[in-house]
């Protein structure tokens, strides 16, 4: 389920900064029965079957997607963020519980916060310069009144799902790599 999300998502997310919600529901609706189912078979003694169906309990699911949705909500009431940031983050909690989704939204953000002060602050940077050497050298295009005609855009948005399917394979395939491996180990050890 979280493979195929971030498949849909990703693309989107990059090419609109839009995670439409026609992903995110189903997603949650399905990772909610997959649990619940779990719960049930669990409750019942298949663990043959409960292992082959994956899952981490309803318990668990709602927790982690709760405590994900309110966390990214805050977010969302602060900083900015999409709505469909928020909803994406609820699908990973109830995918991979609390810790799991705290965890992913840490290597997230990590990713993220070295994306930005690496390729696209240097990047904007540069650009920027070189505008206002055009314009210092008339190359540039201004009114009479001295102000340049088109100016550059402000609050540039961030596309987080392709940081959240990262933070999503670090948390999933790093534990395979380095057992025992936790960020919530070295951030509060």
């Amino acid at each position: 389920i979280l493979v195929a999300l971030f498949v849909a998502c990703v693309p989107s997310d990059i090419r609109a900064f839009k995670i439409p919600n026609r992903y995110t529901y189903p997603a949650l609706a399905a990772a909610l029965i997959v649990n619940l189912l779990h719960s049930f078979l669990h409750w019942l003694e298949y663990s043959s079957i409960d292992g082959w169906l994956g899952g981490i309990g309803l318990k668990d699911s709602v927790i982690g997607s709760l405590l994900c949705f309110s966390g990214m909500t805050l977010f969302f009431i602060t900083l900015g963020c999409g709505a469909g940031d928020v909803k994406l983050m609820a699908v990973v909690g109830a995918l991979l519980g609390w810790r799991g989704g705290v965890e992913v939204w840490l290597h997230a953000m990590l990713l993220a916060a070295a994306y930005v002060l690496v390729i696209a602050l240097p990047f904007r940077l540069f650009f920027q310069r070189r505008r206002a050497l055009a314009v210092d050298t008339g190359i540039g295009t201004l009114r009479e009144s001295g102000e340049q005609i088109v100016k550059p855009k402000r609050g540039r948005s961030l596309p987080m799902a392709p940081f959240f399917a990262a933070g999503a394979v670090c948390v999933v395939l790093a534990p395979l790599f380095v057992p025992g491996y936790s960020i919530l180990k070295i951030v509060a050890p």
